[in-house]
């Protein structure tokens, strides 16, 4: 027996992938504009 495992929604959580906000500045700011809030305060601080 196989068996594909995928996580779903639920191992999302506040402060992951923080490390990569600042090696990817420009990709940041564009989406920020773009988006018109910011992502990465989305990603880190948002309950």
């Amino acid at each position: 027996m196989l068996a594909y495992l995928f996580p779903g929604q639920g191992p999302q959580q506040i402060g992951r992938g923080a490390g990569y906000f600042d090696g990817f500045k420009g990709f940041v700011n564009e989406a920020d504009h773009i988006r018109g809030y910011s992502i990465k305060r989305l990603c880190l601080k948002d309950p």
